[in-house]
Parts: structure tokens; sequence; C-alpha cells
């Protein structure tokens, strides 16, 4: 698998649409948990709640609907949310992921709005280790 496993999940799902919402997000660690809880538990209401506008959007009409299909095609895999930099309404978490044994390591923008922490995918940045 390609070191940019991480990148092309997520990338993959912003492409198709992807969410949030049903966790708690009064910091960016706790909002960067509860998404990629609710990823790997293909909770896909929760991640599209968990999403930033601008991600929401940037995915389209149809993006909901194309990240269930992509979330029920994709295996089993997990993260690891390390170290959180924040600066203002914007964070960075370190998110680890492991699809098969293989591991990437991303930074994952978050955004805060309406006082609260969102992932924000349409602005990301990332960097692979």
């Amino acid at each position: 698998m390609p070191a940019f496993i991480l990148a092309f999940i997520l990338m993959g799902a912003v492409l198709v649409g992807c969410g949030g919402g049903a966790g708690s997000s009064e910091t960016p660690q706790e909002a960067a948990k509860a998404f990629f809880k609710a990823y790997e538990n293909k909770n896909v209401d929760s991640v599209w709640s968990m999403l930033s506008e601008n991600t929401r959007e940037k995915a389209g009409s149809n993006g909901k609907a194309e990240l269930e299909k992509y979330v029920k095609e994709l295996g089993s895999i997990s993260f690891t949310v390390g170290k959180v930099t924040t600066e203002g309404d914007k964070a960075t978490a370190r998110v680890t992921a492991t699809v098969s044994g293989q591991k990437s390591t991303e930074d994952i923008p978050l955004v805060k709005e309406n006082g609260e922490w969102k992932v924000d995918m349409a602005s990301s940045g990332s960097t692979t280790d």
C-alpha cells in the first residue's frame, strides 16, 4: 500500500462527501477523536455532521450518499489521534491510519464553526511521514 494511505482515504471520502457530528467538539482533540471513531465505525451521519461547512459544500449535493457508498466498500481501518496544535479558530491533528497493517500519518486540519470544532478536509494541506 502507498505511504499516502490516510490522505487517500480522507481525500477520497471528501471527493465523494464525508461528515461528522455526534461527538463532543469542545476541543479540537475531542473533535478529531470523535470524527475518526465515527469513521472507524462507518457511521456516515456522524462523520458528515463533523465536517466543516466548507468541506460539505465542496462535496456537493450528492456528497453524503457518495460517502456512504465509499465507506461501505472500505475495509477495516483504525485511527490514532496524536498531537493537536491550536492557533485561534484553526487546529491541526496528527493522525495515524492503519489499514491492513500499513500505517500512514497525516496532519488533519480542523476549524471552529459556531463554537464547535469540525474536520476541514477542504483546506487540507497535510503532510505524510
